[in-house]
């Protein structure tokens, strides 16, 4: 059995660089939303962003401090939920890991390595799997680069 969950946990290896990416990109987003909270701290770039795109009018009085972190966290929150959508990436790369996964299975099948699939005992040799996985390890190979 643990030879077993050592197998399947092979078939995640070719996920590993994808999870990377999405945590390097996480930390650029979250340094891109500090650094726009930052500047809409400086100065009257808060004033003359909401004078420009709506919303509180400067007349409605003085925020408390509270209140304009809380705007600002809000306004930033907006532009990056138009721009940075976790909906734009997050699927591409489930896509990405499934398909890396099932991969992974073939070739580990291809190689007689056993998994616990019923028609893993077919797939073991197969001329035309081999054409498959080559195909598959140029495509990961080629997205990985891209």
């Amino acid at each position: 059995m643990p030879k077993l969950i050592f197998c399947w946990l092979l078939t995640l290896i070719p996920s590993v660089p994808l999870l990377l990416v999405y945590f390097a990109f996480r930390r650029v987003l979250v340094s891109k939303k500090f650094e726009m909270r930052m500047l809409l701290e400086r100065g009257e770039a808060l004033t003359k962003y909401l004078s420009a795109y709506g919303g509180p009018q400067q007349n409605a009085g003085v925020p408390s401090k509270e209140a304009r972190e809380e705007l600002i966290a809000s306004i930033v929150d907006q532009i990056f939920r138009l721009r940075y959508s976790t909906l734009e990436y997050l699927p591409a790369i489930a896509f990405s890991m499934g398909a890396n996964s099932l991969l992974m299975v073939l070739v580990l099948s291809f190689a007689g390595v056993p998994l616990g699939l019923p028609l893993q005992n077919v797939l073991a040799g197969n001329s035309y799997l081999r054409d498959v996985i080559a195909g598959g390890v140029g495509a990961l190979i080629w997205g990985t680069y891209e």
